[in-house]
């Protein structure tokens, strides 16, 4: 308890940021609502030639469309690498280092608080337009404990990924814009949140599941619709637990590896 006392003020630093900066996030989900009322218009039009695609029913896909954006808010996001590389290229990472806490750790409760914040302004919004607007259906009570555990470890494996592209600023100009892009394109298809991974030819869906892509919106976007449960649903859950356990480690021993192949000059 007296370790997580230590880390907890990050957290709240910063939900705090991105509290006070609530106008400006609430405005730029202004065009995701867009894209989803686009993808609304498109889906009803598709069902009025079939009755279910990917195996959902037309309420499970709109309900399906508005899930999935509010947690590829919460889950897909570029500050968090954006940030590494930042302080990688301006040389401040030497002052996070020497604060007595893991670096590694307090960067994930950063993440941790913000993501959380920006999901409660920016995914709030949308999912409240869904709720009010487009008949989105609430999850069973009974899903919220899988739901809540599966979303926090889709963070730290989104964490982990970013981590990792963060760090390679050690190992170029400072700049991971590229990368970092093609991350957000290659998350948001291959984790469902774009369209659902049922509607994947087989041999794609085979390729996703390899992935971790998928544990970030696909899973947990599953069991809010009540498609996961039992042995399926611990299985699911398990495979989460490995990626975000494999990838913190994967990201701990880069991101030491590559502060080995740093020279500070006078050091």
């Amino acid at each position: 308890m007296r370790e997580f006392d230590r880390y907890w003020p990050t957290v709240q630093i910063a939900a705090k940021f991105v509290v006070a900066n609530r106008t400006q996030y609430a405005l730029q989900v202004m065009g995701d609502l867009l894209q989803i009322v686009v993808m609304f218009f498109i889906w009803r039009a598709a069902y009025a030639q079939a009755d279910t695609f990917g195996g959902l029913t037309q309420a499970e896909m709109i309900s399906y469309l508005f899930v999935a954006q509010v947690f590829r808010l919460v889950v897909t996001h570029s500050v968090m690498e954006q940030q590494i590389a930042y302080w990688i290229r301006s040389g401040d990472i030497i002052r996070e280092l020497v604060v007595p806490l893991v670096y590694m750790w307090k960067d994930l409760c950063h993440a941790i608080g913000w993501l959380g914040a920006v999901g409660g302004i920016s995914g709030g919004l949308v999912y409240v337009t869904g709720l009010l607007f487009f008949d989105v259906r609430l999850p069973a009570l009974s899903a919220l404990p899988a739901l809540l555990l599966s979303l926090l470890l889709a963070i730290v494996i989104s964490f982990g990924i970013s981590f990792i592209i963060g760090t390679l600023a050690f190992w170029s100009d400072g700049s991971i814009w590229g990368i970092s892009n093609a991350k957000q394109v290659v998350m948001a298809f291959a984790s469902g949140a774009l369209i659902p991974l049922s509607l994947f030819p087989s041999w794609l869906r085979q390729v996703v599941d390899w992935l971790p892509f998928q544990a970030g919106v696909h899973i947990p976007t599953s069991i809010y619709l009540g498609h996961l449960h039992g042995a399926t649903l611990w299985r699911a859950l398990g495979v989460q637990a490995l990626w975000a356990a494999g990838l913190l480690a994967l990201a701990n021993w880069f991101f030491h590896y590559s502060l080995r192949k740093v020279t500070i000059p006078g050091g």
